[in-house]
């Protein structure tokens, strides 16, 4: 979400939504007044995977192959990903035209939100089911956001969803098959932007005390219900997973190349996307080089120079350097148990 006043340090921001088609009827018409371009894409999960009853969820590299597809030849661009529900500070975009122009060797930027208490929001009454009245009432709740924002009534959050890439950066990396809405296409596209992206930094609140961007509320959708803490997600019953009988063991050894996976996957969509991120990670090269899929043709030598700092073996299988969170990252062992034990 934008807000009207916000400054803009470009020439132009050009603001592209890519779609589902599924869900083009309900949207397309709401959509209209705010975005440049409006592209449904015809790729889901739902179409991808129909034998799983996934969500339909966009995948990452179709979302970004929108964005690009506007500018055509023009390679002198930046494009930013984020989420429809992530809100840019007023002067977000002229926080990132200076940090880039300053830093003209950097490929990359991302920014963690800043979490602002649903009880700080005073949600508008909206008189109608017009536009009009929704986008008078988008507007009251964006100022809101911005004195929270201005008197630091909120919290950082840890998850990455807003990513800025130089329009060059684009040929050398790509997402796989990695899709929104579960874990953990997130924290790996940071850890692959610090081993391929030079210069990258994640513009956190240390960056933009007063700007970057924000989200009201912190629900966790994609986390199961029964999964409240985290000994539920480290412990899940037998019931809770049976789902993974749905899947080959073949297609279950994927997760043994996933780095970050910090408990056992607890609902179909996040299963099949920690699959996908194993195909992600897992090298593919005819040669039998270790570099890993991620990384396009003619970057391996990039990824060999600058892969040490970050990425350790342990069986063959990559984990990170130097990354940590509230839950230890896995081990291949563990995987494995996992798959022996529900699989």
């Amino acid at each position: 979400m934008v807000d009207p006043t916000t400054t803009y340090g470009f020439d132009s921001v050009i603001l592209v939504c890519p779609i589902l088609e599924y869900d083009a009827e309900a949207i397309y018409d709401v959509l209209v007044p705010y975005c440049d371009h409006i592209i449904p894409m015809t790729r889901s999960t739902a179409t991808e995977y129909p034998e799983h009853n996934l969500k339909a969820l966009p995948f990452h590299q179709d979302i970004v192959d929108a964005g690009r597809s506007i500018m055509g030849s023009d390679d002198t661009y930046l494009l930013m990903m984020s989420n429809a529900d992530i809100i840019l500070t007023r002067d977000f975009y002229r926080d990132v035209e200076h940090t880039m122009r300053t830093r003209s060797a950097s490929q990359a930027l991302s920014f963690n939100r800043k979490t602002i208490d649903l009880n700080y929001l005073n949600m508008p009454y909206i008189t109608d089911e017009s536009i009009a009245s929704k986008h008078a009432a988008a507007l009251e709740v964006l100022q809101q956001g911005q004195n929270a924002v201005a008197e630091a009534a909120w919290v950082r959050h840890f998850g990455f969803d807003c990513f800025i890439f130089r329009s060059s950066f684009l040929k050398e990396y790509n997402w796989g098959d990695m899709f929104a809405g579960y874990p953990w296409w997130s924290i790996h596209t940071n850890w692959a932007l610090n081993i391929m992206a030079l210069g990258y930094e994640n513009g956190a609140a240390k960056m933009f005390p007063k700007g970057g961007t924000y989200h009201f509320g912190n629900e966790m959708n994609w986390r199961p219900e029964y999964a409240v803490n985290n000994d539920f997600l480290l412990n899940p019953n037998a019931e809770n997973m049976a789902f993974w009988k749905g899947f080959t063991k073949d297609e279950l050894e994927w997760i043994l190349w996933c780095p970050m996976v910090r408990y056992p996957p607890n609902d179909v969509n996040l299963l099949q996307n920690t699959i996908n991120c194993g195909k992600w990670f897992k090298p593919n090269r005819p040669d039998g080089s270790m570099v890993p899929a991620f990384v396009n043709e003619g970057y391996a030598e990039k990824y060999y120079n600058r892969h040490g700092k970050y990425v350790q073996y342990l069986e063959g299988y990559p984990l990170p350097i130097g990354f940590f969170g509230a839950l230890k990252n896995k081990t291949p062992n563990e995987k494995r148990e996992w798959i022996e034990k529900w699989g």
